[in-house]
């Protein structure tokens, strides 16, 4: 791209004209800057771009764009100085003309909500990559998948250039279909700016990232960003209407879209829960105009729900019914999703990334719903996080648990025993306190027996714990194998 493409762009300023015409990428962090770069001077929550300018000077940026004019007197007259209103929205929009515009390239699909983006997500990356061949990508929580490569995911929604990038060498292998996780912080921090979406799904809303919102109203406002501000003027909404936040949605948009229910027999998608063991759950689903009976393995209406998401995407991209039934009928938990761990003595333990109290909910009302011994939860909150969220957990935990240990989880910078402590305030019954979770997990182990269910929250899919800043390995999953032996 040269600065002559840039320059006809409508929200830039040119306040220096270097010497340099062809930009070689776009950066916002000056330590990946290369020669000929354009770097994009972001003001963060922690740290403002503008004060690394002279560093991506230094590692060969010949382009500057920055929002704060005062940082531009020092700069060397070689280099192209830029202003703009909003160096973040300018960071997407850049990054986007950048890579050609590359959702206008394929479908991307697009999954938020609170719960059950990463299973949805993974659903439908799985139908067209694994079940009916089609070259796919995925961006989430686990990882982001171009072609056959696996990429670590330092964030569900990674930062625009980035998420660009991504959909751009998903372009360079064919891809076909994406499907992203798009969370509140990537809507409210403008990542998918610049990116069209052809179909939109929303699962739920229930209280996180309060920490980060001001409030309920605000976390539902950006949400509805997706559907309002990124989604096709042709494409299609798939909402959960049980939801209270689903349905206030749907009921807002004007756009093509499909409600999914296990409540409202009318709903454009409808399942019927007939029966549910450790072994799976046989629905009856209506949409179409078609009623079929199936089974799947997963267990628990949240699960059934994540699969009712999945079949509106499908039915919306014109996917046939049989192919729907039929991969439906295969699917497998994604892991740290309700991942069922058998252990000796007729133990099973199940591994969950729940980490709210909606989601802690959904998890024990779906063992409880089953017929088992007793249920031994083992939790914890994460630190530097919303604390409001903790004694809710408490309270949930305590609600549907035989018996709880409450633990630590990602602490963090804040003291593990502080964030206990506020756990402990919704806490009622039978627990006990275990700050180690290793420990934790082989005290539960100890007091199970036969037929007893032993849920880990909080982890799921993560093989690490963040312990001040310093992140060590971690495994929900083998300390339940050490301690299981």
């Amino acid at each position: 791209m040269n600065i002559e493409s840039v320059l006809s762009l409508n929200f830039i300023t040119e306040i220096q004209k270097g010497s340099f015409v062809d930009i070689s990428s776009i950066e916002y962090d000056n330590r990946k800057v290369k020669d000929g770069s354009m770097f994009v001077a972001v003001k963060g929550y922690a740290s403002d771009g503008h004060e690394y300018i002279s560093g991506a000077i230094k590692n060969g940026a010949k382009f500057i764009v920055l929002e704060d004019e005062k940082f531009a007197k020092d700069i060397d007259t070689s280099v192209t100085v830029l202003k703009v209103k909003n160096s973040r929205i300018a960071l997407a929009k850049l990054a986007t003309h950048f890579y050609n515009y590359p959702s206008k390239q394929m479908e991307l699909i697009g999954v938020t909500g609170t719960n059950g983006k990463t299973s949805i997500s993974t659903y439908i990356y799985n139908y067209y990559k694994q079940f009916k061949g089609v070259e796919s990508g995925l961006i989430g929580t686990i990882n982001y998948l171009v072609g056959d490569k696996i990429i670590d995911a330092p964030n569900t929604t990674p930062e625009s250039c980035d998420f660009e990038r991504l959909l751009s060498d998903m372009v360079d292998v064919d891809t076909k279909v994406a499907v992203s996780e798009v969370s509140s912080h990537a809507l409210a921090l403008n990542r998918v700016d610049g990116s069209e979406f052809s179909i939109a799904a929303f699962t739920n809303l229930t209280r996180e990232h309060l920490d980060f919102h001001t409030d309920m109203d605000d976390y539902y406002n950006t949400k509805a960003k997706l559907f309002t501000d990124y989604l096709k003027a042709d494409g299609i909404s798939v909402i959960n209407i049980d939801d209270e936040y689903g349905l206030k949605l749907y009921n807002s948009l004007t756009c093509e879209k499909l409600g999914y229910s296990l409540k409202n027999s009318d709903a454009d998608i409808y399942a019927s829960i007939e029966s549910m063991s450790m072994k799976g759950t046989d629905i009856t689903l209506t949409f179409s105009g078609k009623t079929i009976s199936l089974h799947t393995k997963l267990i628990g209406k949240f699960n059934i729900e994540n699969i009712l998401a999945v079949i509106g995407v499908l039915i919306a991209n014109n996917e046939t019914t049989a192919d729907i039934v039929a991969f439906i009928e295969q699917i497998e938990s994604v892991k740290g999703r309700f991942q069922n761990v058998n252990l000796p003595n007729n133990i099973h333990a199940i591994v969950d990334y729940a980490h709210t109290g909606d989601a802690l909910k959904n998890v024990l009302e779906t063992v409880k719903s089953i017929d088992i011994g007793k249920l031994i939860t083992v939790f914890g909150a994460g630190g530097d996080r919303d604390r409001g969220k903790r004694s809710i957990m408490g309270e949930v935990a305590s609600k549907y648990s035989d018996y709880s240990i409450v633990t630590s989880d990602n602490p963090r910078t804040e003291d593990p025993h502080r964030i206990i402590d506020d756990v402990l305030e919704g806490m009622e019954g039978n627990y006990e306190v275990e700050a180690d979770r290793s420990l934790a997990i082989k005290r539960a182990i100890e007091i199970a027996s036969s037929g007893d269910v032993i849920v880990v929250a909080g982890k799921g899919h993560e093989d690490y714990q963040i312990l001040g800043k310093e992140k060590i390995h971690f495994s929900d999953f083998e300390q339940l194998e050490k301690w299981g032996r």
